[in-house]
This record gives structure tokens, sequence and C-alpha cells, in this order.
């Protein structure tokens, strides 16, 4: 219909209609402004029960203005939101509406440049969703990755989801055996392109590595309370306060640790790959010692990754909090705080023209 963002006022009446039940906005060009007065009367209207925005510019901050709406709104069950851009932003939002919102029984965000890490987002939201019972999300940069996070979600105990449309998408083998199981345990049908056998290269995240053998070594040695040195009185029985390096394989065996070969391998190449030809208690403790402080540093960097990431989602959350009474985001789970904040966040708002 081409209409613009400039009567985003108008439509925010027009949604605050009580009569108002079906409403189409698909095929303009709303973006940041409609989308918030769109929202703000999204916060009193329960009558309207089907929403369309598709093909519109629903992204970032507008995209956050409108979702957050729904955590409070209890009358949209049918939600459409197609081609639109909802990106990062605005799967950080969908995972919230998906916690809280009890009232949406269909969904389609189809071709809404939704990655990998958006896919996880949806997944986390789904996996507490008991109310939802069709998503759209094809033509999406999913990934296997993403795919399998969200598969993985729908077989929650909470997750009611019956139909997936991944149209346009491939998905991993043993992703696909999932889903017949939880097909075979309840209605639930998926939609997809094409079954691959392999995982796609992009959308690891944080990539699963196989368990470090000197890792093993490390564990076997606590798991007993011993201390390096009573480990390396094992490895040198002839108590020569030495091991020659044709000896290490035969005498890590010794010890019990359970490695299979290509470990031994891979440990003895450790052992001496800084020493000339005997392994000493001192070579061995500075060796474990510094494969104990590379694992700190790896948590440590895991840790504050995941700490800059709630931040980020935090901050997108909050984007829209000058255009909706401040909800206290970080005591939500909290019901008390909650039903509070859904209070203030149902007060419409006034505008003044000067």
């Amino acid at each position: 219909c081409g209409i613009t963002d400039r009567v985003g006022t108008y439509l925010g009446e027009i949604c605050n209609h009580k009569k108002l039940s079906v409403l189409n906005l698909s095929g303009n060009d709303l973006e940041e402004k409609a989308l918030i007065d769109i929202g703000t009367s999204l916060t009193t209207n329960y009558n309207l029960t089907k929403l369309n925005l598709s093909w519109n510019k629903i992204r970032g901050k507008g995209s956050v203005a409108l979702l957050r709406a729904f955590e409070v709104n209890t009358g949209v069950k049918d939600l459409n939101l197609s081609w639109n851009g909802l990106g990062y932003d605005g799967c950080v939002a969908l995972r919230r509406i998906f916690r809280i919102n009890g009232t949406i029984t269909r969904i389609d965000i189809t071709n809404n440049n939704i990655e990998w890490k958006g896919a996880k987002l949806i997944a986390q939201g789904l996996a507490k969703n008991s109310t939802l019972e069709t998503l759209l999300l094809a033509f999406n940069p999913l990934t296997t990755h993403g795919v399998h996070s969200i598969i993985r979600a729908v077989n929650s105990k909470e997750c009611t989801l019956s139909l997936l449309n991944l149209s346009g998408l491939n998905v991993y083998s043993q992703t696909v055996r999932l889903a017949e199981k939880i097909a075979m345990r309840r209605r639930f049908v998926l939609k997809y392109d094409f079954e691959v056998d392999v995982h796609d290269t992009y959308g690891t995240g944080n990539p699963t590595l196989k368990p470090d053998s000197l890792r093993k070594i490390i564990n076997h040695i606590d798991n007993r309370n011993w201390r390096t040195i009573e480990y390396f009185r094992i490895m040198d029985k002839p108590k020569q306060n030495k091991i020659d390096n044709e000896n290490i394989p035969t005498n890590i065996m010794k010890t019990g640790v359970q490695l299979k070969s290509y470990e031994i391998r891979d440990v003895t190449r450790r052992f001496t790959e800084h020493i000339v030809e005997e392994l000493t208690y001192k070579d061995l403790n500075k060796i474990l010692n510094k494969q104990k402080l590379q694992e700190r540093i790896e948590r440590n960097k895991h840790e504050n990754m995941k700490k800059a990431l709630k931040r980020k989602n935090l901050k997108i959350l909050q984007s829209a909090n000058e255009h909706f009474p401040e909800i206290p985001i970080s005591k939500l789970n909290k019901q008390e705080q909650h039903a509070e904040a859904i209070k203030r966040l149902a007060i419409p708002k006034t505008y003044h023209n000067d």
C-alpha cells in the first residue's frame, strides 16, 4: 500500500481500536517510528488476534520496540513478520517473547536474515515455550548447526511445537534422526529441503575439540589425589630420576591412565619436543603446569565472552526503554517484579504536540 513511517501515530491509533481483531499491514515501508507506535498500542489492545507486518522494514531498534510489546500483549495469536530484517537484535527480543508470552501459537519469521547466532537465541526461547505450535523459519541462513540447536530445543519437555518450516535449508542427518524421534513421541512435522551428511563449516560458535591428552593425564593425577612427583615416580620405576625418550610411551601406560594409541603418541611428542634425551620431574612438572595455565586462560576468555554477550543482549533490549516505561529486565525472573513491570508497561503513552 506504500504506507510510510510518517503515519506511525495514526497506525498506533488504529491498532488501539477495541473492535479490531485482524490487521494486515504487509507490503509497506514501516520502520522504527511506526513500529514504536504500533508496539505501544499493542500493550493495551488485547482484542487484536492476528497481525500481519510482512514485507516491511522491521529491523534493529524498531524490531525490538515492536516485539517487546508482546511481553504484555495477551491477544495476538498469529504474528507474521516474514520478509523483514529482524537479524540478531530481533532474535534477542524473540527469545524473551518465547519465554514470557503465553498466547502466540503461530509466528512467521521467514527470510529475516537470521543467522546461526540468532538461531541459538531462538532455541533458548523455544526450550521454555509451551504455547507456540507453528514456527516458520524458511530461507534464513541458520546453518546446520543453528538448525540442530532449534531441533534440540523442540525436543525439550516444555516445547509443544508441532510444525517447523525450514524450507530452503539443508539439515544435518543426525538432526533429521532427532526430529524423527520427536515425531514418534508426539505430533511434530519438520519441513526442509535436503538432508546432508556433514555439518556446515560455519556456525559452530565454540568448536567442540577432542579431549586433550594432557588433560586426561592431569585428571588421572587429580582423581587419585596424587602430586606430580608421585606420578613421575610411577613412570620412573627404576628410580633413576629421569626417563629416556624412547621409554616414555611404555612408562605412560604403566601409570594406568586410559589413553588411545594416538593420544600416547601426542603426549610423547609434547613431553619430548623441548628436551633432548631424557624427561625429568622438573620437565614433567613444567609441561603440566603450562597446560593448566593455558586452560585457565581459555576458561577466563570464554567466561569474558559470555559476559560481554550478555551485556550486548541487555543493551539491545534496553534500546526501546526510552519509548516504553522501563522494565527491570535483569530481575524479570522474579514474579512480583515482573508483574509490577507489566503493570507499568501497560500504561498508555501520551504524546504532546508542541
